[in-house]
């Protein structure tokens, strides 16, 4: 059975070429606080395109991803 996951696009700001994934989360309003989001990815909940994010400070470049906070959120993600 597919799940159509919901989607979420955001642009970057000031003409970046990447952004701080736990902005991006902390900003997408899941109510996650930053500390929340960096103890997710110190403990191995967070998921970038299904491979573990390991360090706090990955930044992600324009593009499309698979988000999986956690066991139970997942979404799309488009960075324009």
């Amino acid at each position: 059975m597919a799940v159509d996951l919901p989607e979420y696009q955001v642009s970057m700001e000031n003409n970046k070429n990447d952004e701080w994934i736990v902005k991006l989360i902390n900003n997408l309003k899941f109510n996650l606080s930053n500390s929340e989001i960096i103890r997710l990815i110190n403990q191995g909940g967070l998921k970038i395109n299904n491979k573990k994010v390991e360090d706090q400070k990955t930044r992600l470049e324009k593009g499309n991803y698979l988000i999986q906070i956690g066991k139970k959120k997942h979404f799309k993600l488009k960075i324009s």
